[in-house]
């Protein structure tokens, strides 16, 4: 792989790292320093948004290693706020929301574009190995930081995005001029004609109303509703994570992508029924099955929305919308399940979700 791809990689991984700190801490952290439920959810809300407006905003910004650089210090400066102060919450979750939206933005497409044509599907499997090794190793940091409370675990987050920052300044490397292009509604139309792009993005929709329900309440719920310590909630997400990197770096020689698609949604579904039992050991069984979907749907359908396009950049754009706003409506519809229904019931709404994605993929 090139040195440039490289550097790409490791940049991905490292701003996953700082990411997912901030989406799975902040609920846990908040509600620890006496948030009440609903204003957690409501914060919770705020940072998902926040990162889908990144995505929108890096559309500005012309130079790849600007987008990142912004981006990183944008995300490391609200990650050191939220380490000095929980009172600065209504400041920090936003600018590190919107941080990690605009380092993340082009990271998919400028990988794709690297990959060689014996192996097409490459960089996205690099992409999304990248993205398992910064959620392993963050789950990781946080749990062994959480003896000495969970804020350390964002002072290194902090620490990781800003020296990346520096890192892509000084390191120059000369990256493929793909700017993040805003589709026209013609273009949008166009993809949606391809059979093959709306499945994907349809299968894709359906998890990520599920994956913020695990990435940022599962700390939550499992301390409160399952009663395990904290650092055991995050040393399982770290070993699901674990097993997903492992996945993940698997399928770098994928060649039936639409068969793996489809043992990750049905996997999807026995790991959200899992998860709804409340049990202690089935609710574990059901998180480490979820290394599984996390693992292909996110690579698979991107892989077959930036196949089935002329421009994987526009795609690419268009496909991350089903992340996005999947991902601002999630938090929303856990913050409506907590606040009528309370905790206990955060999964059950995820069963009728994981059937969506199961059918859109066998459609």
């Amino acid at each position: 792989m090139r040195k440039e791809a490289l550097a790409l990689t490791a940049s991905t991984a490292s701003i996953r790292f700082s990411t997912a700190i901030l989406q799975a801490v902040t609920p846990l952290f908040l509600a620890l320093t006496g948030f009440k439920l609903a204003n957690v959810a409501l914060f919770t809300v705020i940072l998902w948004a926040s990162i889908a407006v990144g995505s929108i905003a890096a559309a500005l910004i012309r130079e790849p290693n600007y987008v990142g650089f912004v981006g990183l210090v944008l995300l490391g400066i609200g990650l050191l706020l939220l380490y000095v102060s929980p009172s600065a919450a209504m400041l920090a979750i936003p600018l590190s929301g919107i941080g990690s939206g605009i380092a993340s933005s082009i990271l998919a497409p400028l990988l794709h574009k690297m990959s060689s044509v014996e192996r097409p599907f490459e960089g996205v499997a690099s992409y999304s190995l990248a993205l398992s090794i910064g959620l392993v190793t963050a789950m990781a940091f946080t749990s062994i930081l959480s003896l000495r409370g969970v804020t350390m675990s964002f002072l290194g987050a902090a620490v990781v995005s800003v020296s990346i920052a520096v890192f892509l300044i000084a390191y120059r490397v000369e990256l493929p001029r793909v700017r993040v292009e805003l589709p026209s509604v013609d273009d949008v139309a166009e993809m949606f004609k391809v059979r093959l792009f709306a499945k994907a993005f349809a299968s894709n929709f359906a998890y990520s109303l599920i994956l913020p329900l695990v990435l940022s309440y599962w700390p939550l719920y499992s301390s409160k509703v399952v009663c395990l310590p904290v650092t055991t909630s995050f040393a399982l997400l770290s070993l699901l994570f674990l097993i997903s990197g492992t996945i993940r770096g698997l399928s770098m020689g994928l060649r039936n992508v639409e068969r793996s698609q489809k043992l990750a949604v049905t996997t999807l579904m026995i790991s959200v029924i899992l998860l709804a039992t409340r049990s202690g050991l089935l609710s574990v069984i059901g998180l480490l099955l979820f290394s599984v979907p996390h693992a292909l749907v996110y690579p698979t359908t991107l892989y077959q929305a930036m196949k089935s396009s002329q421009s994987e950049v526009k795609a690419n754009y268009v496909f991350s919308l089903s992340s996005g706003a999947a991902e601002v409506l999630s938090p929303i519809l856990a913050g409506l399940v907590i606040t009528g229904w309370g905790l206990e019931a955060l999964y059950v709404v995820a069963v009728p979700l994981a059937l969506a994605s199961m059918i859109a993929s066998y459609a």
